[in-house]
Parts: C-alpha cells; sequence; structure tokens
C-alpha cells in the first residue's frame, strides 16, 4: 500500500504512468494552516508540507481480524494497516490455509518489520495524556492563580476529552514494537517476530536478515515489510531543522536536485 495505490497492481500502473502521488497533507494528517511556514526557520514550523499521503486508502475493520473496536481508536495506524497488509500477504501467497492447524509450519514462520521508533500517533497520544495535559495546566496557573481546584479539574476534564481514549484497551495501539508481535498473534505464527529500525533503510535490514537466516534455516517461512504511516508534526519540525525536507517542495530522492 503506498499513496495512490492500494494495491502492489496499482503501485506499478502509476510508475508505468508516471504518476506524482506526492501531494498537499489531506485536513486530517496535520494542520498546515497553523504549522506549515516555508520562510520560517522557527523549531515549531514546517518549511515544507509536501508528503506521500494514503488518505481515504488506509481502511481497516478490527473485527476482520479479531481486534475489539474499543482499543483502536488513539492507536497507531501502522499497526492495524501492518496487520491488515501481513494477511493479504498470506493469502497472496496461499499460505492462509496451508498455515492453519499445522503447528509445526507455524513454529517456523517469521515475522520480521521494518519500522522506525519515531514518535507516532499513538505514542504522542500517550505523551499527550501523560504529559503536555499537565504542563498546560502549569502554565494557566500561574497565569490565573485564582483558578481553584474545582476549575482547574473541569480544563483538564475538557483537555483529555479532546483526545484520543488512553486506557488499558487502547494501550498496546500505543506502542510501535508491538506491530510484528500483534501480527504473529493474530495470524497464529509461533516463530521469530520482531521489528528492525535502521531509519530509512528499516525494510532492506529486514529482508536482509530474513534472507540470512532463511539460507540458514533458522525458519522456513518469513513475512517482511516496512511500515511508515505517520509522521506527526513534531517529527516533521525536526527533520525541517536538520534540512532534510526539500525547500522546493519536490521529492526527488534520487535526482541530481535533490
Amino acid at each position: 500500500m503506498f499513496p495512490g495505490a492500494k494495491d502492489l497492481d496499482s503501485f506499478w500502473q502509476n510508475i508505468v504512468d508516471k504518476v506524482d502521488a506526492v501531494t498537499d497533507p489531506p485536513p486530517e494528517a496535520w494542520d498546515s494552516d497553523i504549522f506549515y511556514d516555508p520562510d520560517s526557520d522557527a523549531n515549531d514550523r514546517v518549511y515544507c508540507k509536501k508528503g506521500g499521503f494514503l488518505g481515504p486508502l488506509a481502511e481497516f475493520n478490527p473485527l476482520d481480524y479479531g481486534i475489539m473496536p474499543i482499543g483502536l481508536d488513539g492507536g497507531e495506524p501502522d499497526q492495524w494497516l501492518s496487520l491488515k497488509l501481513a494477511y493479504d500477504a498470506l493469502a497472496d501467497a496461499r499460505y492462509l490455509e496451508r498455515l492453519k492447524g499445522n503447528d509445526e509450519e507455524r513454529r517456523r514462520t517469521a515475522v520480521i518489520l521494518g519500522k522506525g521508533t519515531y514518535l507516532n500517533r499513538g505514542n504522542l497520544n500517550m505523551v499527550q495524556h501523560s504529559l503536555v495535559v499537565d504542563q498546560t495546566l502549569q502554565v494557566l496557573q500561574s497565569l490565573h492563580p485564582e483558578y481553584g481546584d474545582d476549575e482547574m479539574r473541569l480544563v483538564r476534564d475538557e483537555l483529555k476529552r479532546k483526545l484520543p481514549p488512553f486506557d488499558a484497551a487502547t494501550a498496546p495501539g500505543l506502542v510501535p514494537n508491538i506491530a510484528a508481535g500483534r501480527i504473529a498473534n493474530r495470524l497464529d505464527l509461533m516463530g521469530p517476530s520482531y521489528t528492525v529500525d535502521a531509519a530509512c533503510a528499516s525494510s532492506l535490514i529486514a529482508v536482509e536478515i530474513a534472507l540470512r537466516d532463511l539460507l540458514t534455516g533458522r525458519y522456513d517461512l518469513a513475512l517482511v515489510g516496512g511500515a511508515q504511516v505517520t509522521t506527526p508534526i513534531p517529527i516533521l519540525t525536526l527533520f525541517s531543522q536538520l534540512g532534510a525536507l526539500s525547500h522546493q517542495e519536490q521529492i526527488r530522492p534520487f535526482d541530481e536536485g535533490a
């Protein structure tokens, strides 16, 4: 699944047709009216808003994979879409039925997911609940010392109400490295399952590890991929400070003018 391509065939057709799937952000991605300023070098602004966005392609029905809908909201989309694509990959390879009831093959099937440990939608939600809300209340209390406990409690409740839920049901969806384990759990695979973070080379290193371990006989089947679905605004401001985004807002990674 890529921007503008719901599956591999669509992705290849986009390449053949020379489709540029790099666009302005959809409204749900981040508030570009606030954070986008092409002329600013401030550490809380972004000078490039172009990106590869999945938009409406990012669909997931939790009930299809035995996941309670209550645990979905506020979680990291990488987990849900990785699970969906892992299921599709095994189905496409005609392994879903073969693995059912075959304990030996399921024990010798690995899940290796290339995935950055950057801040994402899930753990950002956790940080907001556990840190940002209290910092906001401290600032408010210093500006308005006349506010009593009742008023501050009302403000706290309202701040938390505007955030996605953070509780026992949603907690697993906030942890990035649970993604591979969730795939193994939901597809009932019992071999090694873990994530690999090698920055931009994560998925490539995941493939290299899988090939090495297949050749040495550590397991017989490896489900390997890479996921990067959400990049919240703090990470974009970090990349802006590093000068890693395009000032021309033209993304050409293999071009002389990259």
